[in-house]
């Protein structure tokens, strides 16, 4: 099935919802619209049918990529916002409010068209300008290129943002290190998620850096060798905020190294800039036009993505 043929039958209520440990509030957002609504522990995945499924905890979320993944015969995407910091239905329902409005087509168009760009040009050097935004990346290894799917096979669970951008991750086949950016680059938000285990305590620094983050004007992260050195609001250090955000501190050398630099990616949902609200840590807005640098493998620490929204220029 062509993804834009999905997105078309979705927006038309056509396609099933699934949704496993969600609140009332979240059941009844798409039983006002009129979905077809279904439980994810009662429903058959081996009938072929097409879904989109809401993992809100971690035990559906292992439910659908442990039993169901590889196994069923939908054409099935899904969202996981239980590993969101400062999840909740407020943000969800500011998340599928967005999937319904998203303009897929136009978003995979803009996609194909960087993924012919990138495959054409990748070489040694790759320069990301926009305005007080001048990033220098040096590619001396594999990397590799994500989200170029543009057709949905049954047994697979597509994430919904990989629909609305294109990645280059910074490790090949042997975990090689692909590339070292340095540079200085102004964002306008952040998403931040992470593997959210028992105990975790790093939404209430998440929370605080993004209340602060949304009333500066100026939000500048530097960067060295894929690693950030400071952070800064409207002028004041935010570094050490920062890093207890990724659930480390400068002395943790060890955690240090897995907050580095892990994809560069570039978003393709161009959308008024009026709906994007970056007090909400919300996952839709990580594909939101413009470019991001993701930090962080979120099996150990926090993964941030900082994302510049509007044009930019690559230069090779």
């Amino acid at each position: 099935m062509q993804v834009s043929h999905y997105f078309k039958r979705l927006r038309e209520g056509a396609i099933k919802i699934v949704l496993g440990d969600c609140s009332p509030l979240i059941l009844q957002y798409f039983k006002d619209r009129k979905f077809d609504v279904r439980n994810v522990r009662d429903f058959d995945f081996s009938k072929e049918n097409d879904v989109f499924v809401v993992s809100n905890s971690r035990q559906v979320s292992d439910y659908m990529n442990n039993v169901v993944f590889g196994n069923h015969s939908c054409h099935c995407a899904h969202i996981n916002p239980w590993k969101l910091h400062c999840n909740s239905d407020e943000v969800l329902i500011y998340t599928l409010d967005r999937i319904l409005l998203c303009d897929v087509e136009t978003a995979l168009t803009g996609r194909q068209c960087l993924q012919d760009i990138i495959r054409n040009k990748l070489r040694s050097h790759l320069e990301i300008c926009s305005p007080e935004t001048t990033l220098q990346a040096k590619f001396v290894g594999p990397v590799e290129i994500t989200n170029t799917d543009d057709i949905m096979c049954v047994g697979w669970n597509y994430s919904v943002a990989e629909f609305l951008e294109i990645g280059i991750l910074n490790f090949g086949e042997n975990q090689e290190t692909g590339f070292v950016v340095s540079g200085e680059m102004d964002f306008d938000g952040i998403v931040s998620f992470g593997s959210r285990k028992p105990g975790e305590a790093r939404d209430p620094f998440v929370r605080e850096l993004i209340s602060t983050m949304c009333a500066s004007s100026r939000k500048r992260i530097t960067v060295q060798e894929n690693a950030i050195v400071s952070m800064s609001l409207d002028g004041t250090d935010y570094t050490e905020l920062l890093l207890r955000c990724f659930g480390t501190t400068i002395g943790d050398l060890d955690l240090l190294e897995e907050t580095k630099l892990k994809e560069i990616a570039f978003g393709c949902n161009r959308i008024v800039n009026s709906q994007v609200d970056w007090s909400k840590n919300a996952l839709i807005n990580e594909g939101v036009y413009g470019f991001h640098l993701g930090f962080g493998l979120a099996d150990r620490v926090t993964h941030i993505d900082f994302v510049r929204q509007g044009d930019y220029k690559l230069s090779w």
